[in-house]
């Protein structure tokens, strides 16, 4: 999405048929996140930033308005600022409506199944394999410039299986820090251990503390990260013990 954040603030562009064009475009993002098509982590990223180049625009435009306000009054191309102005504060209330959704929708057990049944396809779609039914090995075709790859903590090709998942799902930003990848917006360690456990159980006995804080950023201690793995390690056997047994 993003449709704000190249765009110059102007009241030629912020026209009521652009933020309709606009409004469409969110309102599609929802849908697909309801149906599982995307990931509502990613999407909820992308919309916290267009909340902020929304806010930059309001700025910007309010300065421009109260320069005209104290020249030219009641000029038309005053009239046109307070139009765009009252345009993107519209905007603005809706960007903060559909983060609301995006949050509640991300606790929806509907979407949790939806979403895991979308990545199972893809799998599939993609002819992966998973040995012994222990891990599965992503193959990213992604294409980095020299310099990027240096940036990198390894080359993704070479990830860690269950880190390069937790990458394609947005869960953690793409570009690493110091070495490791940060958690996407509020994102917290416990998010993305249930995450993992809830939709890879193959990686039941893989995903370790140290393996874990090798590549993603926290602020607690290792005990800490392996109790989080245990406890949602515990409750993935317990919920696949239960469908076994229906």
């Amino acid at each position: 999405m993003e449709l704000l954040q190249n765009c110059k603030c102007t009241p030629e562009n912020m026209t009521d048929h652009h933020f309709c064009e606009i409004k469409l475009c969110i309102e599609s993002i929802i849908e697909l996140c309801q149906e599982g098509e995307i990931s509502v982590y990613e999407a909820d990223s992308i919309v916290f930033n267009e909340y902020v180049c929304s806010i930059i625009h309001i700025q910007n435009l309010s300065d421009n308005l109260k320069c005209l306000k104290e020249d030219r009054p009641e000029s038309v191309e005053t009239n046109q600022y307070r139009e765009a102005l009252d345009n993107m504060a519209v905007y603005n209330g809706l960007i903060q409506e559909t983060y609301k959704i995006l949050k509640k929708l991300e606790k929806s057990e509907d979407y949790q199944q939806k979403r895991k049944k979308k990545i199972k396809t893809q799998i599939i779609k993609e002819g992966l394999t998973i040995p012994g039914g222990k891990s599965v090995g992503v193959q990213n075709t992604d294409t980095k410039t020299p310099n990027e790859e240096k940036d990198q903590p390894e080359s993704k090709t070479t990830l860690s299986p269950v880190i390069q998942d937790v990458l394609k799902e947005g869960l953690l930003n793409t570009v690493p820090v110091n070495g490791k990848y940060v958690k996407k917006g509020e994102k917290k360690d416990t998010d993305i251990i249930k995450w993992i456990f809830d939709n890879y159980p193959i990686y039941e006995d893989s995903l370790t503390a140290d393996l874990y804080m090798q590549y993603i950023q926290t602020n607690v201690k290792p005990q800490t990260i392996g109790q989080y793995i245990a406890r949602f390690r515990k409750e993935a056997e317990k919920n696949l013990s239960c469908t076994e047994s229906i």
